[in-house]
Parts: structure tokens; sequence; C-alpha cells
């Protein structure tokens, strides 16, 4: 698995356990075109998902619709609580910007 797919506990030393972050990652790169973590080497990159401080994605694509900024960044909240729990929710969240 590549460092970037690492889970923030993992890279934090919480749990050993490695899995992959496809929507917390995906989504905000589907919409502006970017990574939303990208800056320096693994390392860098893996501590900016357990930080969280990625920009806006309104302000990476300022021609975002309304809403669908919040809704990434909902997506990549790094409070497990805030984010969409399951994938239906975030696709029906989506489902409007169709």
């Amino acid at each position: 698995m590549l460092p970037s797919s690492l889970t923030m506990k993992a890279v934090a030393g919480v749990v050993p356990k490695v899995t992959a972050l496809a929507p917390k990652s995906a989504v905000p790169k589907m919409v502006t075109g970017v990574p939303p973590y990208s800056r320096g080497d693994h390392m860098s990159v893996m501590y900016q998902h357990v930080q969280g401080k990625a920009k806006v994605a309104g302000e990476v694509n300022p021609s975002l619709p309304p809403g669908l900024s919040d809704l990434v960044m909902r997506a990549m909240a790094v409070d497990k609580t805030k984010r969409f729990q399951t994938m239906a929710e975030l696709s029906a969240a989506l489902e409007r910007f169709r």
C-alpha cells in the first residue's frame, strides 16, 4: 500500500492497521482536480492527513456549485463522527449535484 493511502490513525501510531482512505482522498481530487494533501514527501503528506489542513475545495476550484465545497470538507473531516458514515450517505449527498 502506498503511503498516501494510509489512515490517519496508522500515521499517528494509534493503531497498527493500514486501510484505504478512498472517499477522504478521492472526493476532493474529483471536484478540484488536485489531491487535497500533496505538499512535500510522503511523510509530510501523511501528517497533512492527520492535521486535516487541506485548502477549502471552493478556494481551489471557485466554480464549484454552492454547497459542494462544504460536502467535500465534510468528507475530509479529521473527526470521523463528522464525516459521512456510509457510502450510501455520501452518494445521496452527491446526488443533488448531478
